[in-house]
């Protein structure tokens, strides 16, 4: 993609990936607008904001108007335990606010629909990589809801895992982070069975005292497997990653004012 005359469009455009994203659209000479809840979401000044939720059909038609491309990053993020509560937000977020956007894109005339999802959508998998093709087992409220949206974008799209190529350990990914953030990597390790224990024992706690539990489930998303394949965009795109571990984790501390 070079620069053209059409804009650009970017929602969630305040998180890591989407400030990155913004700032990469911007190096290549594209004219950007984002949608974004608050004006402090917008990752620059000299960037076009619509300020407005996802949901509101009047301000994501605004926003996608004259769009050539729109990057839709926006949602309600995945947190432990989530209250029965939540879920109603959880949908309007993810998938109205999806089906808003597609239909309003589709109004506009907007040619393409890049929709960010998530692994989650597939569940624990093991040590086996997982690929477009494989069977979906959302387990949470954020991965059913995504993988709902996931369908509703799909109505005219097609699906693409995307990997840099290589199934890392949560010790590798740690210690990456670790480095990124200038400090020495966990030396303390707790075998995972025990880890499970004390959290499963803590729970109950928390629960005695009325308090939601949420350490146990906690830890199993922490250590669960979901290597994915990205064999199929490198196929049909040409796709070729050049983000590694180290550098994806430097670079997104960084885009956090981390560092």
């Amino acid at each position: 993609m070079t620069g053209t005359s059409a804009v650009v469009v970017a929602t969630g455009a305040g998180g890591a990936i989407g400030t990155s994203l913004v700032n990469a659209l911007l190096n290549d000479g594209q004219a950007v607008r984002t949608l974004v809840r608050r004006q402090s979401d917008c990752p620059l000044e000299s960037v076009e904001a619509v300020i407005k939720d996802i949901s509101d059909r009047q301000a994501v038609g605004r926003a996608v108007a004259g769009a050539k491309i729109v990057f839709h990053l926006a949602a309600k993020l995945h947190v432990p335990n989530p209250t029965p509560e939540m879920r109603t937000e959880y949908e309007r977020v993810n998938v109205e606010g999806t089906r808003v956007l597609v239909e309003a894109a589709r109004a506009a005339g907007v040619q393409r629909v890049v929709f960010f999802s998530t692994i989650s959508v597939y569940g624990v998998t093991g040590s086996d990589p997982v690929d477009e093709d494989s069977a979906p087992h959302p387990d949470t409220i954020y991965a059913k809801t995504k993988l709902q949206a996931e369908e509703i974008a799909l109505a005219a799209g097609r699906v693409y895992d995307v990997s840099e190529g290589t199934v890392h350990s949560l010790n590798e990914i740690l210690a990456a982070m670790a480095t990124a953030l200038g400090r020495r990597p966990p030396r303390l390790h707790v075998p995972v069975e025990l880890a499970r224990v004390a959290a499963a024992t803590a729970d109950r706690l928390l629960a005695f005292q009325g308090r939601p539990p949420r350490l146990a489930s906690a830890v199993n998303k922490f250590v669960e497997s979901a290597p994915v394949r990205a064999d199929r965009i490198q196929r049909e795109l040409g796709f070729q990653p050049v983000y590694d571990l180290e550098r994806g984790c430097w670079e997104t501390i960084v885009s956090l004012g981390l560092r």
